[in-house]
């Protein structure tokens, strides 16, 4: 109001001179008019334009380009998710500060003695940290403590609900457990079966397991088995009809929905199969025997060598099948609609090119990723065996690195077994993965 009430008088100023002199020439004693004050300079408040880059891990320096910051680092304050950050380098139109440790993801804050700019949302990466919780480095068959407990070529792994981790042993031909910092064996054989394991049936090379939603119902792949029982009773039977029905059949993984199907993928046959009771298998994606990499549904779609699996809910209530293409170097997703040629099969990271990339869908690359599962968001957790690496997928399809360890997969003698940060831990081969409930990352070293 005060700024309209001076531009009236402006328009004015001629009118209320000549009143004035003609008052004064009189000897008027009328009280002078209130002489007109100026308008104050208001600050402008600042103002982000751009953060650069937008994601990035605790400690990255971060570049905050805009107007009206405060010429100095006193003069202002930024922060990440609510967590005060220290700038480093301050001007009017730039402000470099560090992402401050646990900040998670969220939006960037510039507050000056003016006011506060808010950006978009900034992408806070976990700085990965690796811990050995089994395992000595080398391989061998012992039970016991964490840190004096042998495997041989551990693959696949399931958190169970109650927080047992469960390790498929593969070159051990046992199944193993890990509950409380303790390693213990549930399978066995190799002419040492308990109870007459697999009814009679040798374990070869165990590399997937899955608990099913049904109480005490387990699925193993056992050397181009499926057999369905339990692990802590040791009695399992030979699911069927598997060999039977399918020529050529060899299993890489396998999920019970949550619908409480068992869906298997079938590397041999390049096929994503449904079990049905008593009925055999519905194919729900792939061709057999016609490998290549192809979105589409039905028998449309081209895989190759699909192998682990897992599945969710998605928001139609459908179940939405997420699974290892490993010939492709890629991670699809297929909706299961209930009917095969409505099955819709798409990429969600990968290109089929081998290769070493973050970004979104198939902009990322993936080097002969092997294990996978998620997280109750929705976010897909790859063992990135090729690269080292432990890949992160979230339910957009952006993928980033939670951690790649310094050189590359080998079969030395001597393992390089170096726990730490990022930078300094090393991997001989990720396989197996498995989220455990608080969100730490359980994963398999061959």
């Amino acid at each position: 109001m005060k700024k309209n009430n001076l531009k009236i008088v402006r328009l004015k100023a001629l009118a209320i001179l000549w009143f004035a002199l003609l008052l004064i020439a009189m000897g008027c004693s009328s009280e002078e008019a209130e002489p007109v004050q100026p308008a104050i300079p208001v600050s402008p408040e600042p103002s982000i334009t751009q953060i650069e880059p937008d994601r990035g891990k605790f400690g990255d320096a971060i570049t905050i380009t805009g107007l009206n910051f405060g010429g100095t680092v006193a003069e202002n304050k930024v922060t990440f998710n609510g967590m005060d950050a220290a700038i480093t380098e301050a001007s009017a139109t730039r402000l470099v500060a560090e992402v401050p440790k646990g900040a998670g993801s969220g939006p960037v804050l510039v507050t000056t003695k003016d006011g506060t700019s808010r950006s978009q949302n900034y992408t806070y990466i976990l700085r990965a940290v690796v811990q050995t919780v089994a395992g000595t480095g080398f391989s061998g068959f012992k039970d016991g403590a964490g840190g004096q407990a042998q495997f041989h070529t551990p693959k696949g792994l399931f958190m169970n609900s109650d927080g047992a981790l469960l390790i498929a042993d593969a070159g051990n031909h046992s199944v193993r457990k890990l509950v409380g910092g303790n390693v213990s064996t549930l399978v066995f054989a190799e002419g040492h079966a308990v109870n007459d394991v697999l009814i009679g049936k040798r374990i070869d090379r165990p590399s997937e397991i899955f608990i099913a939603t049904v109480p005490d119902v387990n699925h193993l792949i056992l050397g181009g088995f499926v057999f369905a029982g339990n692990v802590e009773t040791q009695k399992f039977r030979e699911f069927q009809p598997v060999v039977s029905e399918i020529d050529r059949f060899i299993p890489g993984g396998i999920t019970i929905s949550p619908s409480g199907q068992l869906f298997i993928t079938d590397w041999g046959n390049q096929l994503i199969l449904r079990a049905l009771p008593r009925a055999g298998f519905l194919e729900e994606a792939g061709a057999r025997l016609k490998f290549g990499h192809m979105d589409g549904r039905g028998e449309n779609v081209r895989l190759n060598k699909p192998t682990y699996i897992r599945s969710v809910r998605n928001i139609r209530g459908n179940d939405q099948l997420y699974f290892i293409d490993e010939g492709n170097h890629s991670i699809r997703t297929t909706e299961d609609a209930g009917f095969k040629g409505e099955n819709l099969t798409s990429t969600v990271a990968g290109n089929g090119r081998p290769g070493f990339v973050d970004g979104r869908g198939n902009q990322a690359q993936l080097d002969r990723p092997k294990g996978l599962d998620l997280d109750d968001e929705g976010n897909v957790y790859v063992a990135d065996f090729g690269n080292n690496a432990i890949r992160k997928i979230t339910p957009d399809g952006e993928v980033t690195t939670i951690l790649k360890s310094q050189g590359e997969v080998s079969a030395i003698a001597e393992p390089q077994l170096i726990d730490g940060p990022e930078g300094v831990a090393r991997f001989n081969g990720p396989f197996g993965i498995a989220v455990a409930a608080d969100g730490s990352l359980f994963v398999s070293d061959l």
